[in-house]
Formats: structure tokens, sequence, C-alpha cells
């Protein structure tokens, strides 16, 4: 696995980046000046889109950074699965197994499943999840998109494993939106 575990939140890595880390370990500012941003409310944090052949597990990473530091405050690793949610699944469950064996009773852990998913107003797509919340702060998501096909069509969404990691702060934040 590219991801490695530990006790705490922080020491939780997608392709060996962890939240806390400077942006600027992983990126030139150029990089960063000439990536396609999401900016959040109040400018306080940036969302940014990468690909990199060296990836070991995922094909693409989100990266939110805090906008006056480059501080990382979430990471998420995807995997498409294109028309395939059943393989989805099998690895969403290989990787809830493994950070469940991993962080014990470190994590308040709870499910999602089939809920609709908001982005698609027919209703149609949904979502399962696994959420790990830590008794430290911060959070952990294992999240398999089952999108509807005319929706996977039109906007390019293939079915999605995504696996994500806030920050206590980035968690608060999106809280109060």
């Amino acid at each position: 696995q590219a991801s490695s575990w530990a006790d705490d939140i922080r020491d939780f890595q997608i392709e060996g980046m962890s939240v806390g880390d400077s942006l600027l370990d992983y990126l030139t500012e150029e990089e960063i000046k000439n990536k396609q941003k999401y900016i959040y409310e109040n400018n306080k944090f940036i969302a940014i889109l990468i690909s990199k052949p060296s990836f070991e597990l995922y094909e693409d990473v989100q990266i939110v950074y805090e906008s006056s530091n480059k501080k990382i405050h979430n990471l998420e690793g995807m995997i498409y699965y294109e028309k395939n949610i059943k393989d989805c699944y099998n690895k969403k469950d290989e990787i809830v197994s493994e950070l469940t064996e991993f962080f014990k009773d470190k994590v308040k852990i709870w499910s999602q499943n089939n809920v609709k998913y908001d982005g698609d107003k027919s209703g149609k797509s949904k979502f399962s999840a696994v959420n790990f919340d830590f008794d430290a702060g911060g959070s952990a998501r294992v999240i398999c998109y089952d999108f509807e096909e005319k929706i996977s069509i039109e906007k390019g969404w293939p079915d999605t494993l995504s696996v994500v990691i806030n920050s206590i702060e980035f968690d608060k934040y999106v809280s109060t939106l």
C-alpha cells in the first residue's frame, strides 16, 4: 500500500503526503500557481488536483491547503472504476479493514450506506462511506461514489473510490459551511 497508517492523523499518508505538511515540500511555487484551483469561502483554503506518474496507488490526489501558509489540511486520493462499482466496494472494504486494524481504539467508526449524492439532482447517484473520527481530532473517510450512468457520461464522473484525510482545523471549517 502507498498509504501508511499510524496513531495520529498527521502520520496518516496518501502518496507520501500528510496533513500538516507544507505543500511546498511537494510542489514548487510555480507548479502551485499553474494549477487550476477551487477557492473556499473567505479565501481561507484552496484546493488543487494533482496527478503524477510516480503515484503508487491513486490516480489523482486533491490537496486542500491554507492560503496564508500553504499548510496541507486535506488530502483525497482517488481511484476510478469505470462502470465497475463492485471493484470499488471491494477496495473500500480492504482499506477500511486495514484502517480499522491499525487505529483500533483510537477512532470512532461510523458508516453511511447508499446515501443520495447531492451533486446529482436526479437523486440516482449514491455514495457509501466509512468514517473514522480520531480521538485526538481530525478524520478520515473511505468512500465509493456510484454515479448514475447518464450523470457519469455528461459530467465525466466515473465511479470513484476516495480516501480522505482532514485536519482538525479543516473539519471545523467545513462544518460551518
